[in-house]
């Protein structure tokens, strides 16, 4: 007669519950694809170009099946919940809303934050003043899964006199007051009298995400198109019917990274989306304190491959540099995909011939901007996305050249265009060994990885018309 067979368990094995919370904690982790995540990884790292499309966005976790992990048993709740949590990767506008309606009902699960991911790609439908009842979509999943929560005990963690509890809650108080004809124009009366506009709803409201997750290590906040909600409100016609006064808003209290930030979020992703509309950089908010908050010490800042509708200089260097100014402890800097195209230099020839008159003594470049990090910057990376050796001085000076490099006492790795050292634009590829000594700029003694890139020869008209970076390692 055959001997039943016994399970795992009366064999003496340990049930899978038995096992130590660090290891089912573990397992989750692998479950939901979040292992990969380690001490000397940044889940934040601007791998993707993700301007072009939401699925160029390749990796997220796996939440369906951390989900399904916490219903196997009560043993697996606790670790699938901890990495459900651990990176947030937000795509839509209704899921931003809905990360924070958790935040403030759940506060256990804050703790758990260590990443947050915005990647925000859906659009308004634009504001109707006539026809129909507007869908502004950042007003609209506000109201659904934040607003009702602002009258709970669970909203007295956000300041009582901020742009949420005081400015935004009484805005939109008005507007359920307001007759189902008269919806349309009294948004666009909100938005012109209270200080409210769409970008200040999502910048808060992330704001107040990265606030509340009090052990948040990365974030990265990326939105392609500056103009991404609704176009302007368009002037109210005198044919229209009289709306509800809204008498003026005194000016909101903001919530700002600047002066209230987890002590532990040291690295910070920001598209040129983000950093036009979103942290205030062009000051569409009166009393908004913007800046660099002084914890980051790893900062990425994304600038723009595809074709836009938008002009370039968003911005110009001085304001970039007053953003900057607010940190002292920058380990490393990226400006990766064209970034430095959005700026407006001081220098820029282009513009002085638009509007002419004395050009500065010293313009404010980029030398300047990171001889203030000489004692603290370790990697530096100003990788443009199309090769191009114009507008040298303005960007560097009058040598035209990122000569700050020799002060730059902490620096160990460097990627760079071979022309912004004072060599070749353009390199044949017999030449690659000896590239090192046409750096005419010099190199820190702490430097030991360089990254030098350089074009190939054109040899047809096309390769003229679309010219491509080659890159060259060296190490010192």
């Amino acid at each position: 007669m055959m001997q039943a067979q016994q399970s795992p368990f009366q064999q003496g094995w340990a049930p899978l519950e038995c096992l130590p919370s660090e290891v089912l904690e573990k397992l989750a982790e692998f479950v939901g694809d979040i292992a990969i995540i380690t001490a000397s990884e940044e889940a934040d790292h601007f791998s993707e170009n993700i301007i072009d499309s939401p699925a160029s966005n390749t990796w997220g976790p796996s939440y369906h099946d951390m989900q399904s992990l916490a219903l196997v048993s009560s043993s697996f709740k606790y670790p699938a919940q901890r990495a459900l949590f651990q990176v947030a990767v937000l795509k839509t506008t209704s899921g931003l809303m809905r990360f924070v309606q958790s935040l403030l009902m759940y506060p256990d699960n804050r703790r758990h934050v260590r990443y947050l991911v915005a990647v925000i790609t859906d659009y308004d439908r634009a504001l109707s003043i006539r026809s129909r009842p507007p869908q502004p979509l950042v007003l609209r999943e506000f109201y659904r899964k934040v607003y009702r929560l602002l009258s709970t005990p669970q909203a007295n963690v956000l300041p009582e006199n901020g742009f949420l509890r005081r400015t935004l809650q009484r805005a939109i108080d008005i507007l359920l007051a307001t007759p189902r004809t008269l919806f349309a124009a009294t948004v666009i009366q909100i938005i012109r009298v209270s200080g409210i506009n769409f970008h200040a709803i999502e910048d808060q409201v992330l704001t107040t995400a990265v606030q509340l997750c009090t052990r948040i290590k990365g974030v990265r906040f990326c939105f392609g198109e500056p103009m991404r909600h609704s176009l302007p409100p368009r002037p109210i016609t005198t044919n229209m019917n009289p709306i509800l006064p809204i008498p003026p808003a005194a000016n909101p209290s903001y919530s700002s990274l600047l002066r209230n930030h987890p002590l532990r979020f040291t690295s910070l992703t920001l598209d040129f989306g983000s950093l036009y509309s979103l942290i205030n950089l062009r000051s569409f908010e009166r009393g908004y304190p913007t800046g660099l908050p002084p914890s980051i010490e790893r900062l990425t800042l994304v600038g723009n491959r595809v074709d836009s509708e938008l002009p370039y200089e968003l911005f110009t260097i001085e304001r970039l540099a007053g953003w900057l100014r607010t940190n002292h402890q920058l380990r490393e800097l990226r400006l990766v995909d064209d970034f430095d195209k959005m700026v407006r230099y001081a220098d820029n020839r282009l513009s002085h011939n638009v509007n002419p008159g004395p050009l500065p003594a010293h313009a404010l470049n980029w030398n300047d901007i990171l001889r203030s990090y000489r004692n603290t910057l370790e990697l530096l990376e100003m990788g443009w996305d199309k090769p191009s050796a114009l507008g040298m001085k303005a960007k560097f000076g009058e040598s035209g050249q990122l000569d700050c490099l020799p002060e730059m006492n902490s620096l160990r790795y460097l990627k760079a265009p071979l022309v912004s050292l004072g060599g070749n634009f353009i390199v044949p590829l017999s030449n690659d060994e000896n590239l090192i000594e046409s750096v005419k700029t010099g190199f820190p003694a702490s430097l030991r990885n360089v990254d030098l890139m350089v074009v190939n020869p054109p040899q047809t008209r096309a390769e003229r018309d679309e010219l491509s970076w080659r890159f060259v390692e060296f190490q010192l």
